[in-house]
């Protein structure tokens, strides 16, 4: 005993060393890409609450025109997505003032903690500390694991919450089962309370719980396991009193909204057989460069999602990870969180994707360092693909950051905003120009240009998201844009936003 504690005691500080320098990699990655992306419409209509919250002690948003959609009433009570976010994005606010910088740091903090759970559970399931930290090297380097966690959205927050709660049942399950329970259930809670996809940790924690634990569960388990849900229903459901009928409008009409919000225009359920084509095509396909019209730059993605794909064939292949304790846990994971994007979400946007690649990331590293413990000849080749994945995502962030659209993009047409108005003025478009012009203009994002409102704005701003909306409006309302389009003329702006004023 005393040995093997000596051994621990020397191979600590090259852990700690090389964790460390992984999870500075990482925060230096997600800062750069925070630092240097322009905003954009979701994290501005959060960001947006966020401030109504931390300013005025309302969680509501006034920036985003609800007259005659599912968001009527926002400006009152913001019911749209679970609460837990703003009230952790606000408390930052208290501490270090509201910027764009400050609700994306938010992000990064959790996606700090989830790359420390990559490593806990990577090395708990294998008892190995070297796929331990291959797995944190990989997940601390995935994509859209870094690119989310850069974003001012709860897609972080919300993943690492999930994330944490299967690391806190593995580390405790063997000898203080109700507490890992219990803890697990704390941590899988305050995740569905961030955003809906919280379900998505909740199933696969609950179907690993009942493969490996079932037997030792007992009743005053599961009675201890349901507290911190109720909990978490009293909480948001004290809020949610004060407007059951806007809550109802808001949350129910995202969810419709967003599960026709693919190319189908269907929900999933509707054409089970179609929904995997869709989500393969929009979800991965696409996001990782191998559609059609793609730079050649991004199409350098596509060796991600070969090295994942062949890391899940080997693993599926290879009876010793397939049975083995860490195989069984990831490869559930992975299954139920591609199901429930599948079947449950019908927004087949590519930053859903946190809740997968990690864990592909971490099926990648056991398989790889399976082949380096082996040695022989698959040692080069595991050392090279492990070498490419980490380059290739790391080399797609730091270009991103280079394009700089923060202030090669999105600053210039602040400034043609600034110059073709007067302070006051109603100006439609993006959220995005929140963070810039609030208190400057009168600043509404409303899709329909006024068509609810009968509002006559001094500028409309044309930018990607505005482009794509008369794709499902009816006769009436495209007649309306088109005419309103028409008594508008373009001011002289190089830029990806059209700015509209008066003729």
């Amino acid at each position: 005993m005393q040995r093997k504690a000596a051994i621990q005691t020397k191979t600590t500080p090259p852990i700690l060393i090389c964790g460390g320098l992984i999870l500075a990699c990482f925060i230096a990655l997600s800062a750069s890409s925070a630092k240097t992306k322009e905003p954009w419409e979701d994290e501005s209509w959060f960001g947006a609450v966020t401030y109504n919250l931390a300013s005025k002690g309302s969680l509501s948003t006034d920036i985003l025109e609800g007259q005659g959609t599912f968001r009527e009433g926002m400006e009152h009570h913001f019911y749209w997505e679970p609460p837990l976010s703003f009230v952790t994005n606000a408390a930052a606010v208290e501490l270090f003032g509201f910027s764009l910088f400050t609700i994306r740091s938010v992000s990064t903090a959790f996606g700090m903690a989830a790359v420390l759970c990559a490593f806990l559970l990577a090395r708990k399931l294998t008892g190995s500390e070297g796929t331990g930290l291959l797995a944190m090297a990989l997940v601390a380097s995935d994509y859209f694991f870094v690119i989310g966690s850069s974003d001012g959205r709860m897609d972080a927050m919300c993943m690492a919450l999930g994330f944490a709660g299967v690391t806190t049942y593995f580390l405790l399950r063997e000898k203080h089962l109700l507490a890992a329970i219990v803890l697990s259930q704390i941590f899988i809670a305050a995740s569905g309370l961030t955003h809906p996809n919280g379900m998505i940790w909740f199933l696969g924690l609950w179907l690993l719980i009942l493969r490996f634990d079932r037997g030792r569960l007992r009743l005053g388990m599961l009675a201890a396991a349901a507290l911190p849900y109720l909990v978490a229903a009293a909480g948001w459901g004290a809020f949610i009193a004060r407007d059951p009928h806007d809550f109802l409008v808001q949350f129910l009409g995202n969810i419709r909204e967003s599960g026709s919000s693919n190319g189908s225009l269907q929900h999933p359920l509707m054409h089970p057989l179609q929904a995997i084509v869709s989500e393969l095509t929009e979800r991965y396909i696409y996001p990782f460069g191998l559609g059609t019209g793609i730079p050649p730059m991004n199409r350098t993605k596509a060796v991600i999602l070969l090295i994942y794909t062949g890391s899940l064939i080997a693993a599926g292949l290879s009876r010793q990870i397939r049975r083995s304790l860490a195989g069984q846990a990831v490869l559930c994971l992975i299954a139920v969180s591609f199901l429930m994007l599948t079947y449950m979400d019908g927004n087949k946007m590519s930053y859903y994707l946190i809740h997968i690649t990690p864990l592909l990331a971490i099926l990648t590293a056991m398989v790889l360092w399976s082949a380096l413990s082996r040695g022989g000849r698959m040692r080069w080749p595991a050392v090279f693909i492990a070498g490419a994945l980490i380059v290739v995502q790391a080399a797609g962030i730091l270009y991103r950051v280079r394009q700089a659209t923060y202030a090669h993009q999105y600053l210039p047409a602040v400034a043609a905003i600034r110059s073709n108005s007067n302070p006051g003025d109603l100006v439609i478009g993006s959220a995005a120009f929140f963070w810039t012009l609030r208190g400057e203009r009168h600043l509404k994002d409303d899709f329909r240009l006024g068509y609810y409102t009968h509002a006559h704005p001094q500028l409309i701003v044309i930018g990607p998201f505005y482009r794509t909306l008369d794709r499902h409006a009816g006769v009436e309302l495209q007649t309306y844009l088109r005419n309103t389009l028409a008594s508008y003329h373009t001011v002289p702006f190089r830029g990806e936003y059209e700015i509209l004023a008066p003729n």
